[in-house]
C-alpha cells in the first residue's frame, strides 16, 4: 500500500530492533508484523526481544495492541516468552505491566500473580484498562473463588476508582461472602460517590433478600447527599425482594423531588416494589 514504509523480505534482528523503536507509528507496526511472519520466536534475552516487550508500553494504542496479540501468540507457545511476561509483570511502567497482563490473559494464564497485576491495574487512569481489568479480575474470581480475599484490602490503602472497582468486581463474580458483603456494607459510607454507587449496585445485586441489606438502604435513603448515588439507591430499591413496604414508604417521598431523574427513578422503583411476588 502507498505511503506504507517497505520491510526487507528478511530483516535483520538489528534492523528491525530499530524499526520498533522508530518514530513512526506505521513503521513499528510494519517492524512488529516482521517480527509475527518469521517463523521462529525472538531469542531470549537479546536487544530484539527486549525491544519486543517495550512495544507493550507503546505510546500508541494500535502498537500496543499488536504487540500483544504477537506476545499472546509467543506466550502460548515458548516457556521462556511466557516467563518474560511474567517477569514483565513487576516492571516499573504501568503500561508494560498492563500489556503483559493483557498478554498473559488472553492466552489463557491465570493465578495468583496475574491477579495482583489485574487488581492493580483496576487503579489505572484509563477507563479502558480500568474495565478490562474488572472483567479479567472477574474471570480469574470465577476461576479460583479463594481470590476473593485479595480484593477485600483495607479501603484506606486504595485510591477510590480502584475501591469502585472492587465492588462491581465483587457483583459480577456473584462473590457472596460474609466478608464481602460486610466489605460493601463499609462502602455505603465511603467518602467518594462514585464508590457509594459501586457499593449500592453490588448489594442490591448479591443481597436482594437481605433484611440488612435493606436497613442499611433505608438509612442512606435519608442521608445520601450526592445526586447521582441517591439516584442509583432508589433504583436499586425497587429491586429488593424484603422490606418492600419500608422501602416504599421512604422511596415515596421522592416522587415530589426537584430533580426529574430522581422523581422519575423513585416511581419506577414503587411500581417495581409494588409487582414484585410477595
Amino acid at each position: 500500500m502507498a505511503g506504507e514504509p517497505m520491510i526487507n523480505a528478511a530483516p535483520t534482528d538489528e534492523d528491525l530492533t530499530a524499526r520498533l523503536a522508530a518514530g513512526a507509528e506505521q513503521e513499528r507496526l510494519a517492524a512488529l508484523a516482521a517480527v509475527a511472519r518469521r517463523g521462529d520466536a525472538p531469542r531470549l534475552p537479546s536487544p530484539l526481544a527486549a525491544a519486543l516487550l517495550r512495544t507493550l508500553a507503546d505510546r500508541s494504542t494500535t502498537v500496543r495492541l499488536a504487540a500483544a496479540a504477537h506476545l499472546t501468540k509467543l506466550c502460548r507457545t515458548s516457556a521462556s516468552w511466557r516467563g518474560a511476561l511474567e517477569t514483565a509483570l513487576e516492571a516499573q511502567d504501568e503500561r508494560l505491566r498492563w500489556g503483559a497482563t493483557y498478554a498473559l490473559s488472553v492466552a489463557g494464564h491465570g493465578g495468583p500473580q496475574l491477579f495482583a497485576a489485574a487488581f492493580a491495574a483496576l487503579a489505572s487512569d484509563d477507563g479502558d484498562v480500568r474495565w478490562a481489568a474488572k472483567k479479567l479480575v472477574v474471570r480469574l474470581l470465577e476461576a479460583d473463588a479463594a481470590l476473593a480475599s485479595r480484593l477485600l484490602q483495607p479501603a484506606a490503602e486504595l485510591p477510590p476508582q480502584q475501591r469502585k472497582m472492587v465492588c462491581y468486581c465483587l457483583r459480577d463474580a456473584g462473590v457472596t461472602s460474609a466478608e464481602a458483603r460486610g466489605y460493601l456494607l463499609e462502602r455505603l459510607t465511603d467518602p467518594a460517590a462514585l464508590v457509594r454507587a459501586a457499593a449500592i449496585s453490588a448489594l442490591g445485586a448479591l443481597w436482594p433478600q437481605s433484611e440488612e441489606v435493606a436497613a442499611a438502604f433505608l438509612e442512606r435513603l435519608r442521608s445520601e447527599p450526592d445526586g447521582a448515588a441517591l439516584k442509583v439507591l432508589v433504583a436499586t430499591c425497587g429491586a429488593m425482594r424484603c422490606s418492600a413496604a419500608r422501602l416504599a414508604g421512604e422511596l415515596a417521598g421522592f416522587q415530589q423531588a426537584a430533580d426529574q431523574g430522581l422523581r422519575k427513578a423513585a416511581r419506577l422503583a414503587l411500581r417495581r416494589l409494588a409487582a414484585a411476588p410477595s
